[in-house]
């Protein structure tokens, strides 16, 4: 490796949380293994876990939208139906499980729509 990125595999720490390397994984969320459910599916958990099994210091997971909507084709998850975060939960679990930071990246569509029609 170069020493352009000598430090890149090595611990980080940040306030009071140590990362074990400089290796973010960014937010996805893919269509092909997540359909119209509001929650995370396990193939969705397993995604998030191979990317923390995979060396990511921490996980970035996508696609959780902080305003509630009723539009049919948004196709984020919903963080506000009780009976789903344990899912969620189980997100987090397993990206620690690996040794990563879970970090969730909240969207909001209604924001994003609001810039569309003034372009």
């Amino acid at each position: 490796m170069s020493l352009k990125y000598s430090h890149l595999l090595s611990p980080v720490k940040i306030n009071n949380v140590v990362l074990r390397n400089r290796l973010i994984a960014t937010a996805s969320n893919p269509h092909f293994i997540q359909a119209t459910e509001k929650w995370p599916t396990e193939a969705l958990i397993s995604h998030y876990a191979n990317k923390a099994k995979a060396g990511a210091a921490v996980v970035t997971c996508k696609g959780n939208n902080p305003v509630k909507t009723n539009d049919p084709h948004s196709l984020t998850l919903d963080i506000h139906q009780g009976q789903h975060q344990h899912m969620f939960a189980q997100v987090a679990d397993m990206v620690h499980y690996y040794g990563a930071k879970a970090s969730y990246l909240a969207v909001s569509y209604t924001h994003l729509r609001a810039h569309e029609t003034v372009l």
